[in-house]
């Protein structure tokens, strides 16, 4: 199997196996971008999760200052909420506002997925199409 039938067949399929693989393409490039993301999240959380460990008692000023050397990382929000309510809530009610700031986090963490979730739909679907379309050619 050479390259020359491989286009053959894909000129055959109708465009089909075109489409399939630009799907792959997308899909391929989705998952490098969202695995690079979150390695360097999941890194460098850590590591600032152990200095905070470091830490004893945070005031607001602390949080703050903390929140501010997390930059971009999803702990930054959670710091910002921390330090915003620091002082006049305490026990569960701090814990659901944490909670609201991480459904708010969520979505970027799972940004581009959606696409996934599309194409997993739809390949198996064009699959078949490109088979009812080999039948075509068959008749």
């Amino acid at each position: 199997m050479n390259l020359s039938y491989i286009v053959h067949l894909a000129n055959y399929s109708d465009g089909v196996l075109y489409i399939l693989g630009l799907m792959l393409l997308v899909e391929l490039a989705v998952m490098v971008d969202r695995f690079w993301y979150l390695r360097r999240t999941i890194l460098r959380g850590l590591v600032f999760v152990q200095e905070l460990g470091r830490h004893g008692r945070l005031d607001r000023e602390a949080l703050n200052t903390l929140a501010e050397d997390a930059g971009d990382l999803p702990e930054a929000a959670l710091l910002r909420t921390a330090a915003a309510h620091s002082g006049q809530v305490k026990g569960e009610a701090l814990a659901s506002r944490l909670e609201e700031s991480v459904l708010v986090i969520a979505p970027k963490l799972d940004r581009r997925l959606w696409l996934l979730d599309t194409i997993i739909t739809l390949a198996p679907l064009l699959g078949l199409f490109g088979t009812i379309i080999g039948m075509f050619h068959a008749f």
